[in-house]
């Protein structure tokens, strides 16, 4: 999501604010893919490939967090979300 946050609104006392101005958007990117790149945002979920769980992974920003990653639960989840 994209917008321009007020960053002063949070320093006050209180509970959580989320204070933005302007046009409020979301980045999706294309759903076409560039060649040599690997897919990012919706491209995820439309292009069914055969390295569909390592693409899911790699989308990931965090290299701890993608070695901590189950393949076999990402499979199985996959698998379940495909069949609904």
């Amino acid at each position: 999501m994209g917008a321009k946050v007020d960053q002063l609104i949070e320093q006050s006392r209180g509970p959580y604010v989320y204070k933005i101005s302007g046009q409020v958007y979301h980045r999706i990117g294309s759903l076409l893919l560039e060649d040599g790149q690997p897919p990012k945002y919706a491209q995820n979920y439309v292009y069914d490939s055969f390295d569909e769980v390592e693409d899911r992974i790699s989308a990931l920003q965090n290299e701890s967090q993608r070695a901590r990653i189950d393949r076999r639960n990402v499979a199985s989840l996959t698998n379940m979300l495909d069949r609904q």
